[in-house]
Parts: C-alpha cells; sequence; structure tokens
C-alpha cells in the first residue's frame, strides 16, 4: 500500500457515503481518527460499515474496540509514546495483540529518530509535517529535505510522509525514501473527495509500480 487516508477529526456530511464510495474504488486503509467523538456516535458511525471495510481501517483512539470488531490495526499517538502513560499504553497494546497477533501498529512520529525505541512494536510510521500543512494552517517543521531523505531511509520502521501532500508532491516522496504517503487536508478539503482520492491513488501507484 502507498496511500493512507486519515478521516476527518469531526463528521462530516455525507462521510459515510464518500468512504463508501473510496472503498468501492480501492482505499485499502483509513485511518480512523475522531479524537472528541463520544464511544456511541462512534459505534453508530462503524455500524455502517461491512467487516470487509472495517478490516481495512485503523484505530486511533478506542483500541479495546479492536476486541469486538474486526481492524486492520490500531495507531499510537505521538503523545502516547514519551508521556508518564507510555508504559500502560505499551503494556495495553501488548496485551491486545497478545489476543489478535494480526492486528499491524503504526504510530505517529515528528522525529525519524524516535522510532528507534519502539521499532520492535510497530509496523509503520507517519512521519508529519513534511510540508507546510493543509488541514491545519501554520503548522510546518522546517526538514533539511536532503538530510530527511538519509533519516527516513535509516529508519528502522518503514515511513508514510504526512502533511501538505498533494499530487505534485507525490513522486518527491517516493525519491525521499518514504513506502507512501498519507492524506488528510487534499481529500477532505476537496470539492470532491473521491475524485482526489483517485487522483492521489493514481500518483502513488505511478511513483511506487505496484
Amino acid at each position: 500500500m502507498s496511500l493512507i487516508l486519515i478521516s476527518a477529526p469531526e463528521f462530516l456530511p455525507q462521510e459515510v457515503e464518500h468512504l463508501q464510495a473510496m472503498f468501492a474504488a480501492g482505499l485499502e486503509v483509513l485511518h480512523l481518527r475522531k479524537p472528541r467523538a463520544k464511544p456511541q456516535e462512534m459505534r453508530s458511525f462503524l455500524r455502517h460499515f461491512s467487516e470487509a471495510q472495517t478490516k481495512r481501517m485503523m484505530l486511533h483512539q478506542a483500541w479495546e474496540w479492536a476486541r469486538e470488531i474486526p481492524v486492520r490495526g490500531l495507531h499510537l499517538k505521538s503523545e502516547a509514546q514519551f508521556g508518564a502513560k507510555s508504559e500502560a499504553i505499551l503494556s495495553q497494546l501488548r496485551s491486545i495483540r497478545l489476543e489478535q497477533p494480526q492486528l499491524m501498529i503504526s504510530m505517529a512520529l515528528h522525529d525519524p529518530k524516535k522510532a528507534v525505541a519502539w521499532s520492535k512494536e510497530v509496523d509503520y510510521g507517519i512521519l508529519s509535517p513534511i510540508w507546510p500543512s493543509l488541514s491545519k494552517p501554520g503548522y510546518k517543521n522546517d526538514w533539511d529535505l536532503d538530510k530527511l531523505k538519509d533519516q527516513v531511509r535509516e529508519c528502522p520502521i518503514p515511513l508514510y510522509a504526512l502533511g501538505g501532500v498533494t499530487v505534485a508532491r507525490v513522486a518527491q516522496a517516493q525519491k525521499m525514501n518514504f513506502i507512501g504517503v498519507a492524506s488528510l487536508g487534499s481529500v477532505w478539503q476537496a470539492a470532491d473527495p473521491l475524485a482526489s482520492l483517485l487522483e492521489l491513488k493514481q500518483a502513488c501507484e505511478r511513483a511506487w509500480k505496484h
């Protein structure tokens, strides 16, 4: 997979319909992130999707639902990795994965070097922001892109690029040793989210030549 879609943080009008169309069009992985959603809202939202579709979803919160709902895996937020609760979170992660070893684990990163501590637990990382964010105005990181290319290559886990990802930047991401891109703003801010996703998907297929 060379393209990950991240859900909008809030529920959107016709979001279910958009996602159903995207899955039908070949969306492989959706990172489901609704940080302010109540448990019942998330349960209601997930009921709209088949088992085949939830198996393409990575959960950003409410990991315990992975015991009830068949999902692709779990995502580790950056603030959870090194804070006071990190040991408890790691213990929860290992417990769930022991029960369900097929689950994938991903992590958010803002520095490739931070992946070292979690490399035995995590299957891939999402590094951000590579370019100025489209969904969070003013959110950027002043990377030296030449040095970043080497850091991505040397990272102990494969990385996806997030932040300011557009069709025009996909090929550059591939040249920087990323294994794919993750998109949020360029899809959900588009007038036609499905068309935007398909353009990105085609650009990724060209760049990584599946």
